[in-house]
């Protein structure tokens, strides 16, 4: 399951990066697949940054459950 939902985290930030240099080339009324390896590149980085979120994403969730399970244990102090 964890493999699947990374795989799934790096697609979808493939797909954005190279959606975004697309609409890029449209904007600029070039062809839309100039210069490929900027694709790749754009690509690249959408799916390393996608895989970076998902993960600080779990961290604070994880940090925030052992927060929460001192907390209700009583050896956090209270905050206001």
């Amino acid at each position: 399951a964890e493999a699947a939902r990374m795989a799934g985290e790096m697609l979808m930030g493939a797909t954005f990066g190279l959606l975004t240099k697309m609409y890029s080339n449209s904007l600029r009324r070039v062809s839309l697949m100039r210069q490929p390896w900027e694709h790749i590149l754009f690509a690249g980085i959408g799916a390393y940054t996608f895989q970076w979120i998902a993960e600080a994403t779990q961290r604070n969730i994880e940090y925030y459950e052992e927060r929460m399970k001192k907390f209700k244990e009583g050896k956090q102090p209270k905050y206001f």
